[in-house]
């Protein structure tokens, strides 16, 4: 696993190094990055770049701990930045890379604080006021009305900057979705995908306010063409969902009464981590249309993760009856009826053990053999 070096400059007093930010960065002295911070912010930048690629592969615990360390090297690369002896103009590199450094430790004021003496060196950059902008967004409400303005500012200034004209649609529709104004965030952030499909956390907030409106088949089926480039943006996606599909259920919202509209239903509550709630759903799939084998595989899918194995087992046996010829999810099925052998015996001989004058019913589930349960197969 990685190791990331940190200086004993981190060991100095963090505010204290904060104070001295106006002071160093409004100097005239002209400066650039030290090559020693150049390569330990490389180090961090790679880091992250492989924290990520620990996301996709499901090793969340490592992706956190390379995020930990990627992040106190930032913090590091800052106090270096402050503490050299340097001053930043603000049209030097090193000043664009300290901003940066705050940026992703979350020291979002002191970015925008940083950012808007960019901007006053240079007004007509649009896209210095997208990043204030965008720095603004990520104080909160606090920060929705400055940011606004810098936004329509960027948009002003922008000319014919197709890239930097996506970022500036979805950047505004993340302020109107904020300040509850979903229509116009419907505006933009379509304006935003048809700018740049690519754009994920566009096109999340997109299924999101798509599901809002009761469009469940259309949600789901946006979220899905994404495949596995969605999982570092796991957390954001639950939490658009979860505020989506809370709007549907108040509203009394429906939709067609089919085995794809209810399958699509299963898949966006899952992801807005309503499990139990999408077995439901699967459930009602499984009755409009028996023999879909998808269906019975994310079923079984979802009931192991929860650990409820036997129903895992029974729709995983269901869908082999269906289709034989699935290796995977004969593997799965295979493991799983192993396992719950194994429990079984594992509680038979605990009751033998304990005799009849104290014997209780035994839990399911309470006692478990020596070895875990299968994993289940990913669903994505």
């Amino acid at each position: 696993m990685r190791r990331l070096s940190i200086s004993h400059s981190m060991r100095l007093p963090l505010l204290a190094g904060l104070f001295l930010i106006p002071a160093l960065c409004l100097g005239v002295a002209r400066a650039e990055v030290p090559e020693a911070v150049q390569a330990q912010i490389a180090e961090a930048d790679a880091a992250l770049e492989e924290a990520r690629e620990q996301r996709m592969q499901n090793d969340i615990e490592a992706a956190r701990r390379l995020d930990f360390e990627a992040r106190a090297v930032r913090l590091d690369a800052i106090t270096k930045l402050l503490t050299a002896g340097v001053r930043y103009d603000v049209a030097d590199s090193g000043f664009d890379v300290l901003i940066a450094q705050y940026e992703v430790p979350g020291y979002h004021d002191l970015a925008a604080e940083h950012q808007e003496q960019a901007v006053e060196a240079r007004p007509e950059n649009a896209a210095l006021w997208l990043a204030l902008g965008q720095q603004r967004i990520a104080l909160g409400p606090a920060g929705m009305e400055a940011a606004f303005k810098a936004l329509m500012q960027a948009q002003r200034l922008n000319q014919e900057d197709d890239a930097i004209s996506a970022d500036i649609a979805y950047a505004l529709a993340q302020v109107y979705y904020r300040r509850g104004l979903y229509n116009f965030a419907r505006e933009h952030v379509y304006q935003a995908v048809a700018q740049d499909v690519d754009n994920l956390e566009a096109q999340v907030l997109l299924a999101a306010l798509e599901a809002r409106e009761g469009a469940i088949l259309a949600a789901s089926q946006r979220l899905e063409a994404q495949g596995r480039a969605l999982q570092p943006l796991d957390a954001e996606t639950r939490i658009l969902l979860r505020e989506s599909l809370a709007h549907f259920d108040r509203t009394r919202r429906t939709f067609p009464d089919t085995a794809e509209q209810h399958f699509a239903y299963a898949r966006l509550l899952y992801r807005a981590g309503r499990i139990h709630e999408a077995v439901l759903a699967l459930q009602r799939c499984t009755t409009l249309e028996p023999e879909d084998i998808e269906t019975w595989n994310f079923l079984a899918a979802i009931h192991m993760q929860v650990g409820n194995y036997p129903a895992s087992r029974d729709a995983y046996a269901r869908s082999l009856e269906l289709n034989p010829d699935q290796p995977q999810i004969r593997s799965a099925y295979d493991q799983l009826v192993s396992f719950l052998e194994e429990m079984a015996a594992a509680q038979a001989e605990a009751a033998e053990a304990q005799g009849p004058v104290e014997s209780s019913p035994i839990t399911p589930g309470a006692i478990a053999p020596e070895n875990d349960a299968p994993a289940p197969i990913p669903l994505r």
